[in-house]
């Protein structure tokens, strides 16, 4: 205040404009700082919102992932026992035998030079004979 007790009225007057043109000149840049920090707060907390729909969205497509893994090792496991069924050594063997069979037909009996279990007679007389060549 004593600054101002020794100035004219002119120049107390001068001064009060260019305070209150300073004071206007801050009131807008005050607004205009409100608006935009307004601005940024909306789409703050919009992202924010996006942010967590995002993350819930991973989640999900996480745990179908997971699932699908699962899905996907036990298929693996019968596609492999299924190709050991279908293409191991004994099944060739199989079919090639299968075609055999189908050529031929089985023989009945019993296998040629096979002892047998019929009956057997005992005490049979025994000859010798004695060839000369």
């Amino acid at each position: 205040m004593r600054r101002y007790y020794n100035m004219s009225r002119r120049k107390l007057i001068r001064e009060v404009l260019r305070l209150s043109y300073e004071n206007a000149k801050l009131l807008s840049i005050f607004e205009f700082a409100k608006d935009e920090f307004e601005k940024r707060n909306k789409k703050i907390a919009f992202l924010s919102l996006e942010l967590e729909r995002a993350r819930a969205k991973i989640k999900v497509l996480e745990k179908k992932i997971s699932s699908l893994e699962e899905e996907n090792k036990r298929l693996k496991g019968v596609n492999k026992l299924l190709a050991k069924k279908i293409f191991s050594r004994k099944n060739e063997r199989r079919e090639e035998k299968k075609e055999e069979q189908e050529e031929k037909p089985k023989k009945r009996g019993a296998i040629k030079g096979h002892k047998g279990y019929g009956r057997k007679i005992p005490n049979l007389p025994v000859k010798k004979v004695i060839l000369d060549i």
